[in-house]
């Protein structure tokens, strides 16, 4: 499930979203390839093949559900368009275009009874500017009853994490061994091929038949 919501995020940093009927934007589904996007996402190709980074934060109010989630929609609105992901029907999202670093999408939802904002970008140098830009725009926009923490990385984050930093060491030594094997190749090659050992002279065959030097008388 949750590679699906990251999946769905990524389509959208990408670009490919189509407008709906309430005037929000839709991902368009995996795969589609007949219904034209809206165009092409700054950073697409980055998101493409680096693939997506985000920044979590945890609020802690004494207002009620209903009237956070009323504020955290009308703060989106104020920073960016209007987004509805099928994976996450029950989140406020929207979609912020800059014009100098990448997009950046804004997921709020409630977490295990907690209010949670989770901010994706493409990954990149720029990448995290536009997390800290997007999420303090949204922040601006709520009520001061509202505190605002980090949330540490999860430990299937950090599982990620390891998994992923494991296969690009893995990836960095097959690429290493490839090299060499490549080198060890093209020096055998330049070196000249050494002459075939000659065998070593047969001695001369006897005769047949030994000579007999005495006469008969």
């Amino acid at each position: 499930m949750k590679d699906l919501k990251r999946a769905e995020i990524k389509r959208v940093l990408m670009g490919r979203v189509v407008l709906g009927e309430d005037g929000r934007l839709i991902a368009l589904p995996a795969g589609t390839i007949l219904r034209t996007p809206i165009g092409i996402g700054d950073g697409a190709d980055a998101v493409l093949l680096l693939g997506v980074s985000r920044r979590i934060r945890r609020y802690g109010t004494k207002d009620s559900k209903a009237r956070l989630m009323e504020a955290a929609k009308k703060s989106m609105q104020n920073v960016g368009r209007g987004l509805a992901l099928n994976e996450q029907p029950e989140a406020i999202a929207c979609l912020i275009r800059y014009v100098l670093t990448r997009p950046a999408v804004l997921v709020f939802t409630w977490e295990d009874g907690t209010p949670t904002l989770t901010a994706w970008t493409g990954r990149g140098l720029t990448g995290w500017i536009s997390l800290r830009r997007a999420i303090r725009a949204f922040e601006s926009g709520l009520p001061d009853t509202v505190a605002a923490t980090e949330l540490k990385p999860s430990e299937e984050d950090k599982q990620s994490r390891k998994a992923a930093k494991e296969e690009k060491k893995r990836q960095k030594a097959e690429k290493k061994a490839e090299k060499k094997t490549r080198k060890e190749t093209k020096k055998a090659a330049k070196q000249k091929p050494q002459k075939a050992a000659q065998p070593p002279d047969e001695p001369a065959e006897e005769d047949a038949q030994p000579q007999n030097d005495e006469r008969e008388e």
